[in-house]
């Protein structure tokens, strides 16, 4: 190499660091619920196959 002749070989360009407009990644998320915490629930009750059952509520204005 001649005197100042560092850099004379061009290095190849970096690889661009964005995507095309309009493309992207598919990130796909799946979920399993394992249990339920405590207070997702107001009310369970069991009831048997061919059961069937009715739950009313009433206020009562005197409480409110």
């Amino acid at each position: 190499m001649g005197a100042g002749g560092e850099g004379l070989a061009a290095d190849p360009p970096p690889a661009p660091q964005h995507s095309a407009a309009g493309l992207a990644d598919l990130l796909v998320v799946r979920q399993k619920i394992k249990a339920y915490e405590l207070g997702e629930f107001a009310h369970v009750e069991n009831i048997m196959a061919g059961e069937t059952r009715e739950r009313s509520t009433r206020r009562s204005p005197r409480w409110r």
